[in-house]
């Protein structure tokens, strides 16, 4: 299975305890509708030192009753939100870049290694049972570059690269290429498959057949 094209839309989100930088600005949510409507209230944020930031009415979450405000602190560090309906604590942490490049290094690895193994490993004496699995391999290889595109987009989309758009489109391609490659497999081994099978009989009669 694929992941085909995806058009990226970002909504706000309800924020987590922990929030990076680039998933800012989020909705801070009640665990609960109050007994009156949601402008009735208000929450006020706090920085961790204890200085109110802001101070917002609550907005409604449409037929669910529950109240929301915009989180809108970019900066890292601890900030508490207070309001006589809930209470929120959010961490804005800095992403660790050092880990987003490690695993596109080992994605960048692991495709060499796919790409690359059929050409120096011989998985079988049977010619046509090799053949098969090295393009098995091959295919492998592409789809899960097409998989490595969708993490490279979001961990870009994290980063605040903003080439999430061109990765997706580049995806796109790479689905397409798939296809056009399997049907270019498929047409070989057609053409492939009687080639060996007669070779083999032909070493058979001469005696030569391993």
């Amino acid at each position: 299975m694929v992941i085909f094209f995806i058009h990226l839309v970002t909504p706000l989100e309800e924020c987590q305890r922990e929030e990076a930088p680039n998933d800012i600005p989020c909705f801070l949510v009640t665990g609960w509708s109050p007994s009156g409507s949601c402008d009735s209230y208000n929450a006020t944020i706090y920085s961790s030192n204890g200085t109110q930031l802001y101070n917002q009415t609550f907005g409604t979450i449409g037929d669910t009753g529950r109240c929301n405000v915009t989180f809108n602190q970019t900066s890292v560090g601890q900030y508490y939100a207070n309001s006589s309906i809930d209470t929120w604590n959010v961490l804005v942490k800095q992403e660790d870049n050092m880990t987003s490049l490690g695993v596109i290094i080992f994605l960048i690895l692991l495709n060499i290694a796919l790409f690359a193994l059929p050409f120096f490993v011989r998985f079988t004496n049977n010619e046509i049972t090799n053949h098969i699995i090295r393009y098995i391999i091959f295919i492998l290889g592409w789809t899960i570059l097409t998989f490595n595109t969708t993490i490279l987009a979001t961990l870009a989309d994290t980063a605040g690269l903003g080439i999430t758009h061109e990765l997706f489109v580049f995806q796109w391609f790479f689905l397409k290429a798939i296809y056009i490659f399997m049907l270019f497999l498929f047409l070989k081994m057609l053409i492939m498959v009687p080639k060996l099978l007669n070779e083999k009989r032909t070493k058979e009669r001469m005696g030569d057949d391993e």
